[in-house]
């Protein structure tokens, strides 16, 4: 909707009075609009000054703005979605005091006597760096971290969701926002000249659990599925939500550094699709969690229970670096007619809006494998 590609009445949920605050916020962010010089470019990143703190004497401060590459129109949303930035940022800790507000778009990191700032609109200004070298330096890594929090012009969504299986565009061509790159400009020099899928580049990094930052990744991934799986055989213990939140935050955590530190632009790219896998299983037990304390158990339960299966399924192809199986495709549809035909019984059963939040993931989960990514 954000990117002009869809109507407001398009959406069935939204004129339902659980949603009244999404539809509320979905206007204002249409009303409100960008202003057109307010753009950002993720090929390239343009130190505006560097130059001596009036206050602080032997430090420097800096100031840049990022576009969009001239060949794509940005959304009226900005460059970075203010609550995905802001989580971001929370999930990244980066060194310093972090606060950040969805509101107002803005975020400001502390440091000692360094003070960044960044806007949803990707205008950063930063104070009290000691040269400039490292003045740059905490530009590009906080680019770097903030990659997967711009929006998408060809598809509206968030660049994390875009590499989670969730974007039907980025299925069949490279999603601009990775392909492109993150604001840096010594990465901005390299030259991409072929693709890759993510079992392709699971294969090609070998990544293993507890090995680097991607195999804490997956560690935590692991964690997170043996737990769904307990859930859904009925096995869970009280706190069994709750430990998969911190093992999801814990693998969000690690795929999010991993982007800002690994070596190379290939390399990092990877740690996209560990975040979009992360956020599709998040979606589906937040699903169940919610459906959990609904009574009584209604046929959305049922389709929820077997999308959570579905997803276990698809991340075992992902974690065996297999192709996406054409068979787990089948279940998804089955599963869906099977919601379709609940939803034409029982239109306002509120639990069915969650069972459909569960099996839309669960399919982003099997069709991960497959996803393109430059390489």
């Amino acid at each position: 909707m954000v990117a002009g590609r869809s109507e407001i009445n398009a959406c069935p949920h939204l004129g339902r009075p659980t949603f009244e605050d999404n539809l509320r916020r979905l206007n204002d962010a249409l009303r409100e609009g960008v202003d057109g010089q307010r753009t950002a470019n993720l090929e390239e990143a343009k130190i505006v000054y560097i130059r001596p703190c009036i206050s602080e004497a032997g430090r420097v401060t800096a100031s840049t703005r990022l576009t969009l590459n001239p060949s794509l129109q940005p959304t009226i949303y900005g460059l970075f979605d203010a609550e995905t930035m802001c989580k971001t940022l929370r999930i990244a800790q980066p060194k310093g005091d972090v606060r950040c507000s969805p509101s107002l778009g803005t975020a400001r990191i502390t440091d000692a006597e360094r003070t960044l700032l960044v806007s949803k609109d990707g205008i950063l200004n930063l104070r009290g760096a000691t040269d400039k070298d490292e003045a740059m330096s905490m530009i590009r890594a906080l680019s770097r971290t903030l990659w997967g929090s711009a929006v998408c012009p060809v598809c509206g969504n968030v660049g994390f969701d875009c590499a989670s299986g969730g974007c039907s565009e980025c299925l069949r061509s490279l999603c601009p926002l990775i392909k492109n790159g993150p604001p840096d400009m010594t990465e901005k020099r390299l030259e991409f000249t072929g693709e890759t899928t993510v079992r392709d580049a699971l294969e090609r990094q070998n990544v293993t659990p507890y090995q680097g930052q991607l195999g804490e990744s997956l560690s935590h991934l692991e964690a997170v599925t043996q737990r769904m799986a307990e859930v859904v055989q009925g096995r869970s213990l009280d706190d069994s939500f709750r430990m998969i939140d911190m093992e999801l935050e814990g693998a969000l955590r690690s795929a999010i550094v991993f982007i800002a530190k690994a070596p190379s632009f290939p390399d990092a790219v990877l740690g996209f699709a560990f975040t979009g896998l992360g956020l599709d299983l998040n979606r589906i037990t937040d699903a169940l969690e919610k459906l959990s304390v609904m009574k009584p158990a209604s046929k959305a339960h049922e389709i929820a229970a077997e999308a959570a299966q579905l997803a276990l399924k698809g991340y075992a192809r992902f974690r065996s670096r297999g192709r996406t199986d054409a068979r787990l495709v089948e279940e998804y549809l089955a599963l869906r007619g099977t919601w379709n035909e609940a939803y034409t019984r029982t239109p306002d059963d509120r639990a069915l809006v969650w069972a459909l939040k569960a099996a839309e993931n669960a399919l982003y989960v099997c069709r991960l494998p497959d996803l393109r990514l430059p390489g």
